[in-house]
């Protein structure tokens, strides 16, 4: 026998010894006495005919326990080992005259029955308890206690007959048999609960830092969606690693916490294995064979992680993985906060998938695993997913990161007269999350094996039709699956065909919906007609065309001769150079402004009469700052330089014309040169002008630094934000997905009528937080992910006690960060209630300094928890999304709305739920077009009467607009409009004040049915309609 097996062997024996002498004394009573008996369910052993007998029973622990037999001299046999024990009864349990009428063999059937019951309270189910008769006497009843026969639920025995199971005949002698490694694993949950329970607690004795880190680990999985009792599978890996010397029991919460999930995230528990057992009673390589991870408990027999999927271990990993991250870049005690942030599923994943429950029973013919149900009890869901999961982890490898299911971690209940619910039968669908390989995800070929290999034949069989061999530029010929795509909205939307493919194809799996990709028809241009040439989709091409039309532009400017001094750099400002322009202007051909409206005078459109009857499409600017060389040259005065800045762009415009026929418009501070149907707007820098504007000299003839809102204005042109946009440009090149996310945001802001209310770079600055501070995510890898993580970040930020550090290309130190988070808790209030800090602006927030303002942000942060919500249950829904739900304002909340006329709207075009029956048309410029004639630029109509608005108004109201199509403007009025507080010298309309007065003191009260009605005639030709809301001023 095997050292190991003999000391399990009289480790147990100790056990039946301590147990049997803690059995406490009984009082006498007669031996027909067997009330005690019955009530335990135990029937006396032995054979009482006739059952009178007269004699006194009272039960005292025995003497001695010992082992006697052939294991104390080592003479045993490996078969049918038997092990005796003797228990030596007390002779005060006996009298003299027990020798007569069966009298002593029925107290020693009585003292067995009282040790039976004990055990059988005690051990419960983690022993067999049985009698029966020495050497066949009956005499002589002895009790077998049998520990239970492990073996019989090793992962590659079956306990579950197949046609049992199936109600089907068998056509075989014999029944047929399939391993039944899940099913086994539950009744060895039972078996083995009390030892790996005793296990546990002797770990955490007297250790108070080992039952904080479990506390940890419960919060850290209940936050991330994971069941509770993973909790304990944690706690016992972290174990393992203390037996195994790993890591010490000594150490702190924060170390045992982080060193734990440091070696989970580099575990391979789903191809190697490992144990808390010693032995090796099953062999590991036959669990490793039945179940997806394996973490065998003390016995060797039972795998603690029977029901863990391989996804949502690899999963579990992958978050351990990104704490470990984080934790790294931070300080020790980080983590208390960190465990506090709870994970949304939607969130977390770059798409997610839902399929119907019910389907699932059609599934298991289709992926032939009906071995599966079966050993699942019938529970489809989880017979089928894993497998289904496998195969698009095969055929989609290179494209996904990690498939995970959502773990559904609220317990179900049900009445005491209610039939139990089975899981499989939900009405809830089953999700699956996706993480995107950003490499390959946009691949239009999905790579298979060389035709020569075997495994081509597996990958031809997976995409049937799909598969064919296609050579490569590397010179192989390998299987191949083609997905047509022209531009990059489709080549998105391939992950989402290929996965409906298989699924459908496959399993067949048809009811399927996947909303991850609706969000990005917001970007789409319903009221456009363009080019079939001029491929559009979400934009993306129209910036690359413009970044191409810069290059080419800013190479023929360095061919240019006889300018003053040479460029250094040529840095574009607007938001398309950083990949965040919602809608980036289209090149087209002018041809548009062709008609009666509009006349050319000397190459440039302009309006043919006084009164616009309908303005033309909108065309922006796209701004470009040019940076000089470095000298001198300079003349010391303000005026001088801006003469000769204009002076520069008249050269520029005279030189481009004679050289490359191209139309430009110069004006004072900047010029606009028509190029390949863009519109670019340069603009000069000059830092001595920047010096000129900071200094002023006294009158002592000093010169002292001059704080001024236009020297400010002109550094954030010429420095800040071509500095901002260089570092988000390199932002949107690291992230593909951040440029969608950012015009995502900045349409959302818009449609809830926050234009002008949030500063466009604060909105990118924002997103670009999500991307480079992910955690408790992964980076996103698709619009939807980003766009869904700004609007969670708007809601739960605390925006009031803490700044948002933007850490731009990792340009701040740990020590930078501290110093800007400790002075902005010094002086909170201070500073703006919208902090947003970057290494480009480090303690001063100026995009938000004037705006939001605090009732707007507030605002901001509910209308972001409405969406947030809005859009996680749409995600969660079987029915398409409506994503318009997510960018339509509700108008209730607004005291005044003022409808404006669509045809007056210079980019009505844009706006997401209104279709007009005209359309623009989009034309690509040939070679007999009006491209040499300079269009009319940035005309909006709307902008003006907002800004009159604005600079009329601001005292008394706030005023709400949608920038991208919209055809309104909201307003709400200020307290101070109650206030009798107006300065009505400041109002160029003076039709919005009456003076009263009240107590003696002057007072200024506002006349808003004037206003109203100035509302309107300002609008004159562009209001339809003043709708008001409420009137508030007849109830103060």
């Amino acid at each position: 026998m095997k050292r190991e097996k003999r000391e399990k062997i009289v480790k147990f024996y100790e056990f039946l010894s301590r147990e049997i002498k803690r059995i406490p004394s009984k009082e006498t009573t007669e031996v027909t006495d067997q009330l005690f008996a019955e009530q335990n369910n135990v029937k006396v052993p032995i054979i009482q005919l006739p059952f009178r007998v007269k004699a006194l029973f009272n039960f005292q622990p025995p003497e001695h326990i010992q082992i006697i037999g052939s294991f104390l001299t080592d003479t045993c046999l490996k078969q049918d080992l038997t092990v005796d024990i003797l228990v030596t009864i007390p002779s005060t349990c006996f009298q003299e005259r027990d020798y007569l009428n069966h009298k002593y063999f029925r107290k020693c059937a009585l003292y067995l029955v009282s040790i039976a019951i004990h055990l059988k309270n005690v051990c419960e189910n983690d022993v067999q308890l049985q009698f029966s008769y020495f050497n066949n006497i009956q005499l002589k009843p002895v009790l077998l206690v049998k520990t239970p026969k492990r073996s019989r639920f090793a992962p590659t025995k079956g306990n579950v007959r197949y046609e049992w199971f199936f109600k089907k005949q068998s056509l075989q002698d014999t029944e047929q048999t399939f391993a039944t490694p899940y099913y086994n694993s539950i009744i060895l949950h039972d078996l083995n609960f009390k030892i790996n329970s005793d296990y546990f607690v002797d770990h955490l004795e007297n250790n108070e830092e080992l039952k904080e880190v479990i506390i940890m680990f419960k919060i850290w999985l209940k936050n991330r969606k994971y069941h509770r009792s993973f909790a304990f599978i944690l706690s016992m890996f972290m174990f393992h690693l203390i037996d195994n010397k790993k890591i010490s029991r000594q150490l702190n919460c924060y170390s045992l916490f982080r060193n734990t999930l440091f070696h989970f995230s580099l575990s391979s528990l789903d191809t190697q294995g490992i144990s808390l057992s010693q032995q090796t009673p099953v062999d590991l390589s036959d669990f490793i064979d039945s179940h997806d991870v394996v973490f065998l408990d003390v016995t060797g027999f039972f795998n603690l992680c029977f029901d863990m999927p391989l996804d949502v271990y690899l999963g579990l990993k992958h978050e351990a993985k990104l704490t470990i991250d984080d934790l790294d870049k931070s300080s020790p005690d980080i983590y208390e906060s960190m465990l506090t942030k709870e994970i949304v599923f939607n969130e977390k994943f770059d798409a997610t998938l839902l399929i119907k429950s019910r389907d699932f029973e059609n599934v298991i013919h289709c992926i032939d695993a009906e071995d599966r149900l079966l050993d699942f009890g019938g529970d489809s869901i989880k017979a089928s997913l894993t497998p289904l999961i496998n195969m698009l982890n095969y055929g989609l490898s290179h494209r996904l990161l990690l498939i995970q299911r959502e773990m559904k971690t609220e317990e179900i209940h049900w009445e005491l007269t209610d039939v139990p619910p089975t899981l499989y039968s939900s009405k809830e669908p089953v999700k699956l999350g996706f993480l995107f390989n950003p490499d390959h995800i946009y691949d239009n070929v999905d790579k298979g094996p060389s035709a020569e290999q075997e495994e081509a034949k597996d990958f031809k069989e997976l995409w049937e039709e799909k598969s064919e061999l296609r050579r490569f530029h590397d010179g192989t010929i390998c299987e191949a699956v083609y997905w047509e795509s022209k531009t990059l909205s489709e080549k998105r939307l391939i992950i989402r065909n290929a996965l409906f493919y298989l699924l459908k194809k496959k399993a067949n799996l048809q009811h399927l919906q996947m909303n991850s990709f609706m969000i990005e028809h917001a970007l789409y241009l319903k009221n456009m007609k363009i080019q079939d040439n001029q491929r559009y989709g979400t934009g993306e091409e129209v910036m690359q065309n413009i970044i191409s039309s810069s290059d080419a532009l800013l190479k023929k400017i360095r061919t240019l001769d006889g300018l003053p001094l040479d460029i250094s750099k040529f840095q574009g400002i607007s938001p398309a150079f950083r990949g965040a322009d919602p809608f980036p202007p289209i090149g087209g051909d002018p041809s548009f402004l062709s008609h009666r409206d509009f006349k050319l005078i000397k190459e440039n459109f302009v309006f043919n009469k006084d009164r616009l009857i309908k303005p033309p499409r909108l065309i922006s600017p796209l701004e470009v700052v040019i940076h000089m060389e470095i000298t001198g040259k300079w003349p010391n005065d303000i005026g001088a330089i801006k003469r000769l800045k204009a002076a520069f762009y008249l050269e520029l415009a005279n030189q481009f014309k004679t050289k490359y026929n191209i139309v430009s418009k110069p004006q004072q501070e900047f010029i606009d040169i028509y190029h390949e149907g863009f519109v670019f707007r340069l603009i000069l820098a000059c830092y001595k002008e920047l010096v000129l504007l900071r200094s002023t000299t006294t009158e002592e003839g000093t010169v002292r630094r001059n704080e001024s809102k236009e020297a400010d204005d002109f550094e954030t042109k010429i420095d800040t934000i071509p500095k901002l946009t260089s570092a988000l440009h390199g932002v949107h090149l690291k992230y593909p997905a951040y440029n969608l996310a950012c015009r995502l945001a900045k349409i959302w802001i818009s449609s809830h009528l926050f234009t002008g209310h949030i500063n466009e770079i604060t909105v990118e600055l924002i997103v670009a937080y999500v991307f480079c501070h992910p955690f408790p995510c992964s980076t996103p890898n698709s619009p939807v992910a980003g766009f869904l993580r700004f609007l969670a970040l708007i809601a739960t930020h605390d925006w009031n006690n803490e700044p948002l550090i933007v850490n731009l290309n990792d340009e701040l130190t740990t020590k930078q960060i501290e110093e800007i988070k400790e002075q902005f808790h010094k002086d909170r209030f201070n500073y703006p209630p919208m902090f947003v800090s970057s290494p480009y602006d480090k303690k001063t927030s100026q995009f938000t300094i004037s705006s939001p303002i605090t009732p707007v942000l507030r605002r901001l942060v509910a209308v972001a928890k409405a969406s947030r919500k809005a859009l996680n249950t749409g995600l969660d829904s079987s029915d398409t999304l409506n994503y318009q739900v997510i960018f339509s304002p509700p108008p209730d909340i607004y005291d005044v709305i003022i409808h404006l006329n669509p045809t007056q709207v210079s980019n009505f075009f844009l706006a997401q739920n209104k279709k007009h029956l005209q359309k623009f048309e989009i034309k690509t410029l040939g070679q007999k077009t009006t491209a040499n004639n300079m269009p009319i630029v940035d005309f909006n109509p709307l902008e003006n009467y907002l800004s009159l608005l604005q600079e009329t108004y601001n005292d008394i109201a706030l005023f709400f607009y949608n920038k991208y199509g919209g055809t309104a403007v909201y307003v709400i009025w200020k307290p101070t409009a109650f206030e009798g507080k107006c300065d009505i010298k400041s109002s160029n309309f003076c039709k919005a004040s009456e003076i009263a007065t009240a107590g003696g003191s002057p007072r200024c009260d506002v006349n808003f049915e004037a206003v109203l009605e100035d509302f309107e005639v300002l609008g004159n030709g562009i209001v339809k309609e003043v709708e008001i809301k409420s009137r508030l001023w007849l109830e103060k």
